[in-house]
């Protein structure tokens, strides 16, 4: 509300500098500011007044204002930034004047004045029917000395006096049209600056506002790409939080599964070991069984050898072969009995390698985990890193925008500041001018009621 307030501020402002500048004089003046600039009287001006008036840098050619800028003027001061080619001239379209003009009479009644024309025209044309009429009629009353050379006086003087008074009223006019000059050629040089000043200041105006609106449409293009990075960041964060989420999922699926494969390890190694001993107690027995039965059939030979001594030389033979039997039996005993021992020994070394493949799998799950729980971690402080960044990014970019509405603010005061000296200047200008306006109407109506006078 405030900024729309001092805009249309600014838009009345200038359309009064454009009514104040546009507002031209009347035909008469217009025609004597166009006319060529009469020649200057030799005789010394000591005597009179109105030079008093007038500065002399006032009344000097505007030599010493700085130039105009050469830039494009806007389209509503294209009709009143024009550069006067001389002092002397002025393109000024004619305009009417209120009642209240510059030439009002505010001296002595009109009544009075015109009443003492009217009154000395018919005492002259009184005097002239007279002579005439005592002429052609020969009266006595003009046959005396006196009223004849009173008559004749009179109608030989006031010509004469009509010629000074004339004389004198167009000395006094060539002086109020060097008057008006100088006061038209001080009118310019004082409006020049104040439409030089007026245009700069609206360049200046527009010049703030394109910046103005560059900035606000910066800060909206940042506000824009801020959010749209927040929303990104946003739509990143939630894919990392759900593949971590899916990462923590995979990891305690894997450590259960591995979990079970070392159960079942576990129980296929208690399997093995409860089988190993089965068959190491099945040797055993066999053994036993072996040692019983040699045992057994150790005491048979002998019972034999005892009931069979007598009978030696019939059963030496069975009993060479019973002792080769024997014999043979024993050993495929003790063949048996390493190839089992070789088989259990095959068996401990298999459960060895099983036991240390499975340790090394542990070890290679567990040292993944760990691979896995040191990657999430350092991906956990990477995000909190770049949402650090983004926040300070964030916070640096919120104080820009706040440092850019406060150099806004005060480049806005600034103009404002400067609007309003310029509206004080050109308000003081206007004041001179209307001072010295208002002094040359008195001195006119001053000259105007000597000359009635």
């Amino acid at each position: 509300m405030p900024e729309t307030q001092a805009d249309a501020a600014d838009s009345q402002d200038a359309s009064d500098a454009d009514d104040l500048l546009e507002a031209p004089l009347t035909e008469k003046v217009a025609e004597e500011a166009r006319a060529p600039e009469p020649e200057p009287d030799p005789t010394p001006q000591t005597d009179r007044t109105e030079d008093a008036f007038f500065i002399p840098e006032a009344a000097a050619p505007n030599t010493d204002l700085p130039p105009a800028p050469d830039v494009a003027p806007p389209a509503r001061w294209e009709k009143t930034a024009q550069t006067p080619d001389k002092a002397g001239s002025r393109n000024i379209a004619p305009h009417k004047l209120e009642p209240e003009g510059v030439l009002k009479a505010t001296g002595a009644s009109p009544f009075v004045f015109w009443g003492t024309v009217t009154f000395v025209s018919l005492l002259w044309a009184c005097g002239m029917t007279a002579f005439v009429m005592a002429a052609q009629n020969n009266l006595t009353a003009f046959a005396a000395a006196p009223v004849r050379l009173i008559v004749l006086g009179f109608l030989a003087l006031f010509p004469t006096a009509l010629i000074f008074a004339s004389a004198f009223a167009l000395r006094n006019a060539a002086a109020l049209s060097r008057q008006s000059a100088r006061a038209a050629a001080l009118a310019d040089s004082m409006l020049a600056p104040a439409a030089s000043a007026a245009m700069q200041t609206t360049e200046l105006v527009d010049a703030l506002r394109a910046q103005v609106d560059h900035a606000v449409r910066a800060v909206r293009l940042a506000h824009n790409d801020i959010a749209e990075l927040s929303s990104r960041l946003k739509a990143e964060t939630d894919r990392l939080h759900d593949a971590a989420s899916i990462a923590r999922a995979t990891t305690n699926s894997v450590a259960r599964s591995i979990e079970h494969e070392r159960v079942a390890v576990q129980q296929m190694s208690v399997q093995l070991s409860e089988q190993s001993n089965g068959i190491i107690e099945a040797v055993d027995r066999q053994a036993r069984m072996i040692a019983d039965a040699s045992d057994l059939a150790q005491t048979q030979l002998r019972e034999a050898e005892a009931t069979l001594a007598v009978r030696s030389s019939d059963m030496m033979t069975a009993a060479t072969d019973v002792s080769t039997t024997a014999r043979r039996v024993s050993e495929d005993l003790d063949r048996q009995t390493q190839r089992l021992e070789a088989a259990g020994y095959g068996v401990a070394d298999q459960i060895r390698v099983v036991e240390e493949g499975l340790s090394q799998q542990r070890a290679g799950l567990v040292s993944a985990a760990l691979s896995l729980r040191a990657d999430q971690e350092d991906f956990a402080v990477h995000i909190e890193n770049q949402r650090a960044q983004l926040t300070e990014a964030l916070a640096i970019t919120r104080v820009a925008t706040v440092d850019l509405g406060e150099t806004s603010a005060r480049g806005v005061d600034v103009l404002r500041d400067i609007v309003l000296s310029a509206q004080e200047n050109f308000k003081g200008v206007i004041s001179v001018a209307e001072n010295e306006r208002t002094a040359f109407e008195t001195r006119i109506h001053a000259t105007l009621s000597n000359i009635s006078v």
